[in-house]
């Protein structure tokens, strides 16, 4: 073997796991590879789950006698959900849960269709946000494109230029040809993140210029 886990990936800590080994491995040859599961046990109190580490060999040969195995991963895996404010979530609960599933489809590697899912997150966010603006407008703004919400339901400079180019973005990831060939998904997701952001701040500027409307004197 090349190296034991790091990080446990149940509890996501920095560990040095302990090695169960001696009791639970397999070694078992499929697909013209040989296999290797060790079993180990996290060593952060909260935690202590056990998990198994999954190697490969380097060679395909199996009579190599020198070959190392080297880590592959490690399973069962629980997935770390990407932090959203508390503003957000309250007026979006749609977008927290769609992106949620959306990551974790990145992560596992589906990255053909991880970008679709954030592009219906962010609609989710940017209609969900507007409605809480003006609920007499909800069902213009459930019928209307995601860009005509944002030229009409969107006041703030800032917010509409993020919210337009995380659209953009989104797009690419749902049409047959790119035509952001500069820009990734990473890309996406900051154009979520800084239009997140926006939302909540005005989110926050109307709440302190609701509960605070006399100076001190």
């Amino acid at each position: 073997m090349n190296e034991t886990p790091s990080t446990c990936p149940i509890c996501h800590y920095s560990i040095a796991p302990i090695d169960l080994s001696t009791s639970t491995f397999t070694d078992v040859w499929v697909d013209n590879k040989t296999h290797l599961d060790m079993a180990f046990q996290c060593t952060n109190p909260k935690c202590k789950r056990m998990f198994i580490a999954i190697y490969e060999r380097e060679s395909k040969h199996k009579s190599d006698p020198h070959a190392a195995y080297l880590l592959q991963g490690c399973a069962p895996k629980v997935y770390e959900s990407p932090t959203v404010s508390s503003e957000i979530a309250e007026i979006s609960p749609g977008f927290v849960k769609i992106y949620n599933q959306s990551n974790v489809a990145e992560q596992v590697g589906l990255t053909d269709i991880c970008g679709v899912g954030y592009r219906k997150a962010l609609e989710f966010l940017l209609k969900d946000y507007c409605i809480s603006k003006d609920r007499e407008k909800t069902a213009s703004i459930k019928g209307s494109t995601l860009n005509q919400v944002i030229q009409n339901f969107i006041s703030k400079t800032e917010l509409k230029i993020a919210a337009q180019r995380a659209v953009w973005l989104g797009n690419d990831e749902t049409h047959y040809d790119r035509v952001w060939l500069d820009q990734d998904i990473d890309d996406l997701k900051a154009l979520i993140d800084l239009t997140s952001a926006w939302i909540r701040d005005e989110i926050l500027t109307q709440q302190y210029m609701n509960t605070m409307t006399r100076g001190n004197t």
